[in-house]
């Protein structure tokens, strides 16, 4: 349980949406980081390019966005041994009671056709559905990648989430009804920043 932690808190640290197992939020945080890591972005949502949209139903309640921040409702082509996948995260961009952000995430091929995540083949804490900071993992979501290119990643996604517990699953959800339209990100920080994190 200790690695699963340490391994959320190194990876999503840039993802500015999670926060540590004692509830705080992770924003101020990754905005140090970023800033640290690339002191020419000034203007964070004039970095990204294109309209962002993502539409869903979480157990029947909508959940959705036409926004886009510096490192929500964008895309990150990886490199290193996760060369030819693509990462990005989808959220609402509002904080919830617990002062965090609910978002989905996803690391899919960077190439058009259907992929199935699963627990087994999944990146915990990448893969994942973060509702007020409790990660459910894929039981079985399907993303289908309907067109990609150098500016935009679009698609379909539909499936369910659970909370593990022993060999089976404490909660679940459904998502239905997915789809999204996300441009790549273009910038340099935010790009540099999840590359190295997860080569």
């Amino acid at each position: 349980m200790k690695q699963i932690k340490k391994l959320i808190l190194i990876t999503l640290i840039p993802l500015s949406v999670l926060y540590s197992c004692n509830g705080n939020s992770k924003s101020n945080a990754s905005k140090d980081s970023l800033s640290s890591s690339d002191s020419s972005t000034k203007n964070s949502s004039a970095n990204s390019t294109g309209d962002a949209t993502f539409y869903c139903k979480i157990d029947g309640k909508e959940f959705s966005s036409s926004k886009k921040s510096e490192m929500q409702n964008v895309a990150v082509n990886l490199i290193g041994q996760r060369k030819g996948k693509v990462l990005f995260s989808l959220s609402d961009l509002k904080e919830n009671a617990s002062g965090a952000v609910d978002m989905l995430s996803f690391i899919v091929p960077g190439q058009q056709g259907p992929f199935t995540l699963t627990a087994s083949n999944s990146t915990p804490g990448l893969d994942d559905y973060i509702l007020q900071g409790i990660n459910y993992v894929p039981e079985t979501v399907t993303v289908n990648i309907i067109s990609i290119s150098a500016t935009k990643i679009a698609g379909t996604f539909s499936g369910k989430y659970g909370i593990p517990s022993g060999a089976g699953y404490s909660k679940t959800v459904e998502v239905t009804d997915g789809k999204f339209d996300i441009p790549f990100s273009t910038s340099e920080g935010f790009i540099k920043m999840e590359q190295n994190n997860l080569k």
